[in-house]
């Protein structure tokens, strides 16, 4: 963890597991130790949704994240919250950025300051309630 923590960010390639399991480990994880970077560096096949926090800057360095199904690639925590729905529980600063690809839906719920910038998008890009 100190690792993760000199370097300033999370990676999949930290964790074992499916690529799900990895992204979303390295996801958690940066939110845990409070890093709030996590870099993608390959092609990952996903099959369900992956879940980020506010305060969340996700880095594509030549990635791909594909979906195997019909649900979104990513989301943020509020999408799963009920009880978030109101402005004053938006998630703040999430940014995805970089150069890469998200061949999937991805939703950004209820959310404030989002940044995104050089990502190709296979499929939908959806905001609801988002700045």
């Amino acid at each position: 963890m100190l690792e993760m923590r000199l370097r300033g960010y999370v990676a999949p390639e930290d964790f074992e597991g499916s690529d799900t399991e990895r992204i979303q480990k390295a996801l958690d994880t940066s939110a845990e130790l409070d890093i709030g970077r996590v870099v993608l560096k390959g092609c990952y096949t996903v099959d369900k949704t992956l879940w980020i926090y506010p305060m969340t800057d996700l880095v594509f360095e030549g990635a791909t994240v594909k979906a195997t199904g019909d649900f979104f690639v990513f989301a943020n925590k509020n999408l799963a919250e009920a009880d978030k729905h109101t402005y004053v529980f938006q998630d703040q600063y999430i940014t995805i950025r970089g150069n890469g690809k998200i061949d999937g839906d991805v939703m950004l719920y209820n959310a404030f300051h989002v940044n995104i910038n050089g990502i190709e998008f296979a499929k939908a890009l959806r905001f609801s309630f988002t700045h």
